[in-house]
């Protein structure tokens, strides 16, 4: 062996070296990708999987806000309790997911409830003065808006959800809440309509120890770093979805150990390709150029979003646009960078959202702005909007405030068109008690007078003539009030919502 050869084989040996760890790290890495695409995957069901049960959850609590604010309404146009029982009877048949319901006034004594059977201890209950259970109930004061606490174990037994809506005057005075009683096992039952190999988890940050508290059972399964979770803001709860077969790592372990025997073989090649410098450096940047071409492939595969995303920056100018937005408005990513925030909403809204902006500005990274306004889109079309404003102007990357839009048009058009068909309801009910009385009382009257006056006289008088007037006068209001409920389309339009 010669010096030559001395000098070059440790040379070769250290290179051949290089390209083992090399092409080890691109095979690994390589598998760690095909591994977290898998993940991915199951995932993107968990997420799909949560949205169903997000969507069984918000259809209980829209059942229950919709009661609530039907008893609102009551109270403040008919303060008694005399259509308490009544009212609340036909809420909970047409809403089977409710089991209760309560009115509760300003000072929070609880002072009605439906049904009273088995509910008779919270009569008189003060809800205020709970130093345990009084910190949601301001919180739904505090925001004006419903609010669900618990799971908690009740005063008359078991365990429920507990929603509260809170009453105020028309001088914003706070007059009372009503509230609804949601029991446990009705979110338990929801979640096994949808648990087959999937595990569902539901928690909550307790108010008074801050501690995360799980609600449902076989809690021994459940792996929070395993699992995808969504946020319900109504109730501060948490939902959690844990694939219980998951088999990702299993699934992906031929790919390390093929990246290990690739590896050997590589530098097995290159120790003999030593003396072809440029082919090695061909294929050296051959599998750089691959590599790259694998990170942007699963970069791409793993960003999405079904949310309109802008990022707005300190000047309220657009700074970064999300495909869906270009999708679900029309404007192209270079008419929308750039542009103040306001060009895109509908002129009546502009103050408003002119004005959450600076609000949002003023808020921390953890809390949120959601607010409901109109954009106007490429094609001159009104879109209804429900955005959530975040502040992340302190997040790196970012430095602007997060806005995720979806569009919510026919939920808006559904409450204008519910509104409407109340007013329709109103004007029926104010012709019935008013206007259809009059003639009915001059009939009454007259009936009597026939009844006390002398027969003989009945024929030479006009009371017949009175009585005919007064029953047309009757018939044609009536007649109206018809024609008025047949234009109420009401159904119609809840149908094709």
């Amino acid at each position: 062996m010669n010096i030559l050869t001395k000098k070059i084989i440790p040379k070769h040996s250290a290179i051949s070296f290089a390209v083992f760890v090399f092409l080890l790290a691109i095979t690994q890495f390589l598998a760690y990708q095909n591994y977290l695409l898998l993940k991915s995957k199951v995932n993107s069901g968990l997420y799909k999987e949560l949205d169903k049960l997000d969507e069984s959850i918000y259809s209980i609590l829209n059942s229950a806000e919709t009661a609530m604010s039907t008893l609102s309404y009551v109270v403040q146009q008919y303060p008694s309790e005399e259509h308490f029982d009544s009212i609340s009877e036909v809420l909970l048949k047409s809403n089977p997911n409710l089991d209760a319901l309560e009115l509760v006034d300003s000072s929070g004594v609880i002072y009605a409830v439906y049904p009273l059977s088995g509910n008779e201890s919270i009569i008189g209950y003060n809800i205020l003065q709970d130093s345990l259970r009084n910190k949601e109930v301001l919180k739904a004061i505090k925001k004006k808006e419903a609010f669900y606490a618990g799971p908690f174990q009740l005063k008359q037994g078991g365990v429920a959800i507990v929603g509260r809506l809170p009453i105020f005057a028309n001088d914003d005075t706070f007059i009372g809440l009503t509230a609804v009683l949601i029991n446990i096992n009705t979110l338990i039952e929801t979640l096994a309509e949808h648990q087959y190999e999937t595990y569902f988890q539901f928690s909550k940050i307790n108010p008074d120890t801050g501690i995360e508290e799980f609600f449902f059972p076989e809690q021994h399964k459940f792996k929070k770093n395993e699992a995808m979770s969504h946020y319900i803001e109504a109730g501060d709860w948490h939902i959690y979805a844990q694939n219980l077969e998951s088999n990702e790592l299993l699934s992906s372990l031929p790919f390390p150990i093929l990246g290990l025997f690739l590896s050997f073989i590589g530098a097995y090649l290159v120790s003999i390709l030593l003396k072809q410098p440029l082919k090695l450096e061909m294929l050296v940047q051959k599998k750089t150029t691959e590599l790259f071409d694998h990170q942007k492939k699963y970069r791409d595969l793993l960003e999405h979003s079904s949310d309109a995303v802008l990022v707005i920056s300190d000047d309220f100018t657009v700074s970064f646009v999300s495909n869906s937005f270009v999708n679900m408005f029309g404007y192209s990513e270079e008419q929308t960078m750039k542009q103040p925030f306001h060009f895109f909403v509908h002129t009546e809204d502009i103050e408003y959202v002119q004005l959450t902006l600076k609000e949002t500005q003023k808020l921390s990274d953890s809390e949120l702005n959601q607010v409901t306004f109109r954009i106007v889109t490429k094609a001159n079309l009104t879109i209804w909007v429900e955005a959530t404003f975040s502040n992340l102007f302190n997040q790196n990357g970012i430095n602007g405030i997060v806005v995720n839009m979806h569009d919510v048009t026919e939920r808006v058009h559904y409450l204008e068109e519910l509104q409407k068909h109340n007013k329709q309801l109103k004007e029926i009910a104010w012709t019935q008690s008013h206007i259809v009385r009059a003639p009915l009382v001059r009939i009454m009257s007259l009936i009597h007078l026939i009844n006390e006056i002398d027969p003989k006289e009945i024929k030479d008088s006009d009371l017949f003539e009175h009585i005919y007037a007064s029953a047309v006068e009757l018939d044609k209001i009536i007649y109206d009030i018809t024609k008025k409920a047949e234009r109420s389309d009401f159904n119609d339009s809840k149908n094709n919502f």
